[in-house]
């Protein structure tokens, strides 16, 4: 092996925060990157590893192509980040993931707790149909709610009214 050879084997190591075995495996012949959005760090980075998940494992890509194609789905301050990590800190994508998660948890969406709706109320000018638009759009994306606490949940926060009255 030549100098120069020993020399390029080095330079993934020196300039990736991935360890040397990533950087041994080679990407598949028919490899394509994922058709995704990139991360530039101003979204929810939990969406962001979902999709770049799902786009992988349809075509049963191993976790050590999945680590080296992530940094071509990032960009600004993504990138930049991943790029600035020491060398040889990931060996795995479960890895990667929980540091890349850590540092943009700030930009993840929080999730509706359905208790808040309690406090959910029919404002005094608000129309029913109104009402109903807020509600359903604040429950969108909410887990763990059933047909029957949404009823119960519209219903308690009707105003004083025809509608009320008639409810059970």
């Amino acid at each position: 092996m030549t100098e120069r050879d020993r020399v390029l084997q080095l330079v993934p190591e020196l300039t990736s925060p991935y360890i040397q075995a990533i950087w041994e495996v080679p990407f598949p012949e028919q490899f394509r990157p994922p058709n995704i959005q990139y991360y530039d760090g101003s979204t929810d980075p939990l969406e962001h590893i979902e999709r770049y998940s799902a786009e992988m494992m349809t075509n049963r890509t191993t976790e050590v192509v999945m680590c080296r194609a992530f940094p071509r789905t990032l960009s600004g301050v993504a990138f930049e980040w991943l790029s600035s990590l020491p060398a040889g800190t990931i060996s795995n994508f479960k890895q990667l993931t929980n540091l890349f998660l850590t540092r943009f948890a700030n930009k993840q969406k929080l999730k509706k707790d359905p208790l808040t709706l309690f406090g959910f109320m029919q404002r005094p000018a608000e129309s029913l149909r109104s009402y109903i638009e807020r509600f359903k759009e604040e429950i969108t994306g909410m887990a763990g709610l059933d047909s029957y606490m949404d009823f119960g949940t519209v219903i308690r926060g009707l105003r004083e009214g025809p509608f009320k009255e008639v409810s059970p």
